[in-house]
C-alpha cells in the first residue's frame, strides 16, 4: 500500500522530528522515507512535508487541542505509528478523550438586546455579525475535519498492520501442521484452505512436458546431452547467425552477375533463344553478354550461365537451412520461456499460496461474529491481536460515519450562513424601512437552530477523539459474549443521546432494532478508569438533555484525565 505524505509526516512527529527545520539532505540520509516517496524527489517531497505539518499544526491550534492532548497523541505515535505492537503487548494506556469536546472559539449566536422591536438597518447590524461569526465556525470546522482526515490516514494503515499482524499468527506458513493449526482456531474444514500439494502437481506435470519437448528440440539442433538449455540454445543461435551470414554473402555473389540473370532467363546463346540471329534485339543482348563475360573475366556466357545456377543452388540451400534452423531455435525459445514460466510458478507457489490462503482467512474474519470466533480462538497472544484488529476496524468505521456527520454539520453551517445573506439582502434593500420584533429577529438569526448545531458540534467530535484516542483494547470483555466497540470505546453507552451527538454507529442501531432489550452490561471490571467513566457517564445521563452546560466533555472524559 502506498505511503501518503500525511503518514510519512506523521511517524517524523512521532520520532520528534521538527520537520520545519529538516533539510533536503538529512531527509535523504534517512533510511525510513517510503520508496514511493522517494521518486517525488527530496526538494519536493521536503516542500510537501513541510506544508502538510504546517497544516496539521494549524489544524489543531483551530480545535485547541491543549498541551495534554499533543503529548497522547506523541505517546501513540512513540508505539510505533504503523505498529500495534506495543498496543496489544499490554504497554498501551487509555487516552479516553483524546481531545476532549467543547464549544465552538468562537461564539454565535449574536446576543440579542432586550427590546421590543428593530429597525431594519438594526437588525441588518446584527446580522452582519452573526454571519461573521458563521464563517469562523466554518473555517473551525475545515480545521476540524483536516485534523480527523488525518486520524483516520493513521487508523487505517494500523489497522491494515493489525491485520497483517494477526494473519502471520494465525497462520505463519503453509505447512501442513500451521494449516491444520489455523482451520482448528478458525473452527474451519481443512478444505478452505489451498492444498499445496495438488498445486504442486498440477504445475508438475505440464512443467516435465515442456522440459521434455525442450530436451527433444535441442537435441536437433545437435545439442549434446547434459548440455544447459541456455549453452545449446546459444550454441544453436550461433549456428543460425553464420548460415545467415553465409546466406547473405552467396546472395551478394549473384548481385555481381548483373544483366546475366536477364539474359538467361531469355535463353541466350541456347535453342531457346527466341529472337532472330542479326535482328536489334539479338544485337543488344550479344553487346550485354560480351559485357558480362568481360565483367566476370570467365572463358564464354555458357561458363557464366554454369556459375550462376551454382550460386543459385546454393543460394535456395543456404536459405532453407536458415529458415530450418530459425523454426528450430525459435520452437526451442518458446519451449524454454514456457519451462522456465513454469518453474518460477512452481518456486513461487509457497508464497503465493500463503498469500491466497491468507486472503481466504482475512475474508472471513471480516465476516465471522467474534462470539462465533470466540469459541475456537482459545491463543491468548491471537486473541490479544485479534481484538487490537477488531478495534482498529471499528475505529475505522465509527470514524468514517462520524466524518460524515461533520460533513454534513458543515453544510447546514454553510446553509445557515446563506439563509443570513439572503436577509441581509432583503432588508438592506425592498424592506429597509421594516420594523422586525424582537421574536423575529430571534428566529431570523438562528440562535436555536444555532444551538443545535453547538451540541451536535460537541458530540461528534467529543465521540470521534474518544473513539480515536481509545487504546486499551485488552480491556474489553470476552468474545463469548454480545458487545460492540462503540460500547467499549463509549464507557457502556449503546444508543443515542445529547452526549453522543445523537449518533449510533449503524452496527449497533442494526442490533438495538432487532434486540430492543439489549445492554451493554459486560465491562471489564479489571479498568478501574473505564468503571469511574460508564459511573460518571450514566450519572451525567440522567440529567435533562437541556442542561448541557459542561456535560459534554464529562461524558466523554475530561482532557485533563488522559492517561500518561
Amino acid at each position: 500500500m502506498a505511503t501518503t505524505i500525511g503518514a510519512f509526516c506523521d511517524l517524523l512527529v512521532a520520532g520528534n522530528v521538527d520537520i520545519q527545520k529538516l533539510t533536503a539532505k538529512e531527509l535523504q540520509s534517512r533510511t525510513d522515507v517510503p520508496p514511493d516517496l522517494r521518486g517525488m524527489g527530496w526538494d519536493k517531497l521536503l516542500r510537501q512535508l513541510r506544508d502538510t505539518d504546517a497544516k496539521m499544526r494549524a489544524a489543531q491550534r483551530s480545535v485547541d487541542l491543549g498541551p495534554k492532548v499533543a503529548a497522547a497523541d506523541q505517546r501513540r505515535g512513540a508505539t510505533g505509528a504503523g505498529s500495534v505492537v506495543g498496543v496489544i503487548g499490554g504497554q498501551g494506556k487509555r487516552a479516553d478523550g483524546a481531545a476532549a469536546a467543547t464549544a465552538f472559539a468562537t461564539v454565535p449566536p449574536v446576543e440579542i438586546p432586550q427590546r421590543d422591536s428593530f429597525s431594519a438597518s438594526e437588525f441588518v447590524q446584527l446580522a452582519e455579525k452573526q454571519k461573521s461569526g458563521l464563517q469562523d465556525k466554518l473555517t473551525e470546522l475545515a480545521g476540524v475535519r483536516q485534523r480527523q482526515q488525518h486520524q483516520a490516514e493513521v487508523t487505517l494503515r494500523d489497522r491494515d498492520v493489525a491485520l497483517e499482524q494477526l494473519l502471520q499468527a494465525i497462520l505463519p506458513d503453509m505447512t501442513p501442521a500451521s494449516a491444520a493449526t489455523a482451520t482448528k482456531l478458525l473452527g474451519w474444514p481443512a478444505r478452505q484452505l489451498p492444498d499445496v500439494a495438488a498445486e504442486q502437481k498440477k504445475l508438475e506435470r505440464p512443467l516435465a512436458e515442456a522440459q521434455a519437448a525442450l530436451k527433444a528440440a535441442l537435441a536437433g539442433l545437435g545439442a549434446k546431452v547434459g548440455v544447459a538449455a541456455d549453452a545449446a540454445l546459444g550454441v544453436a543461435e550461433r549456428k543460425l547467425t553464420a548460415a545467415t551470414k553465409q546466406e547473405q554473402e552467396v546472395a551478394a555473389e549473384l548481385q555481381k552477375f548483373g544483366k546475366a540473370k536477364a539474359l538467361i532467363e531469355a535463353g541466350w546463346d541456347t535453342s531457346s533463344y527466341s529472337h532472330w540471329k542479326l535482328s536489334p534485339s539479338w544485337f543488344s543482348d550479344k553487346n550485354a553478354a560480351n559485357e558480362v563475360v568481360a565483367k566476370l573475366g570467365l572463358a564464354n556466357f555458357g561458363a557464366v550461365r554454369a556459375a550462376y545456377e551454382k550460386l543459385g543452388t546454393a543460394l535456395h540451400g543456404a536459405r532453407s537451412q536458415v529458415a530450418d534452423l530459425r523454426a528450430q531455435v525459435g520452437e526451442a525459445r518458446d519451449l524454454k520461456t514456457r519451462a522456465d514460466g513454469l518453474q518460477a510458478q512452481l518456486d513461487d507457489l509457497p508464497a503465493r499460496t500463503l498469500a491466497k490462503a491468507r486472503d481466504a482467512v482475512a475474508t472471513y474474519l471480516r465476516g465471522a461474529p467474534k462470539e462465533e470466533l470466540g469459541k475456537t480462538l482459545t491463543d491468548e497472544g491471537i486473541v490479544r491481536l485479534y481484538k487490537a484488529y477488531g478495534a482498529l476496524s471499528a475505529k475505522v468505521e465509527y470514524m468514517t460515519e462520524l466524518g460524515q456527520k461533520m460533513i454534513e454539520l458543515e453544510r447546514d453551517v454553510a446553509k445557515d450562513k446563506q439563509q443570513l445573506d439572503q436577509e441581509i439582502a432583503r432588508y438592506k434593500g425592498k424592506d429597509r424601512s421594516a420594523v422586525l420584533p424582537q421574536d423575529k429577529v430571534k428566529y431570523k438569526l438562528g440562535n436555536t437552530r444555532w444551538q443545535q448545531r453547538d451540541k451536535q458540534y460537541r458530540g461528534y467530535t467529543s465521540a470521534y477523539d474518544r473513539v480515536y484516542g481509545y487504546r486499551s483494547y485488552d480491556s474489553s470483555p470476552s468474545l463469548l459474549t454480545t458487545w460492540f466497540w462503540w460500547n467499549v470505546f463509549s464507557s457502556g453507552h449503546t444508543t443515542n443521546n445529547y452526549y453522543n451527538g445523537y449518533f449510533t454507529p449503524t452496527d449497533v442501531a442494526e442490533h438495538v432494532q432487532a434486540n430492543p432489550d439489549y445492554a451493554y452490561t459486560d465491562r471489564p471490571a479489571k479498568d478501574a478508569d473505564a468503571a469511574a467513566a460508564v459511573a460518571q457517564s450514566d450519572a451525567v445521563g440522567s440529567r435533562d438533555p437541556q442542561d448541557v452546560s459542561g456535560s459534554a466533555a464529562n461524558a466523554w472524559g475530561d482532557s485533563s484525565r488522559i492517561s500518561s
